[in-house]
């Protein structure tokens, strides 16, 4: 399932600097990330080492139901009247089946 995650960030001491970028698709943060990550991130960087950055993607399929689920609570909160409801036809009830029985043909 698709999160509210968007990034992973993390400090790289530059032996690792490779293995991060290559093997797990982590990039080099530009000056402005590396701004914003030190002063909303709590983190341990030590001297020579390398704050890295991997945006992660949700798939199609992820994305398509994560928009149906935004759409689907965006008309459960709209309330009557808004507009927004779907449009349902409530179906008539069935008539209860006599004791012992299960319905199975």
């Amino acid at each position: 399932m698709c999160h509210h995650v968007q990034a992973m960030s993390l400090p790289a001491a530059p032996e690792t600097f490779s293995t991060w970028v290559d093997g797990f698709g982590f990039r080099a943060m530009t000056e402005q990330e590396e701004a914003l990550a030190s002063g909303e991130l709590p983190m341990l960087i030590f001297d020579g080492s390398h704050l890295l950055i991997r945006q992660l993607e949700c798939s199609q399929e992820q994305q398509a139901a994560r928009q149906q689920a935004a759409a689907a609570a965006a008309i459960a909160h709209a309330g009557p009247g808004s507009g927004l409801g779907p449009i349902v036809t409530p179906l008539p009830a069935l008539p209860a089946l006599p004791r012992g029985t299960t319905g199975a043909v």
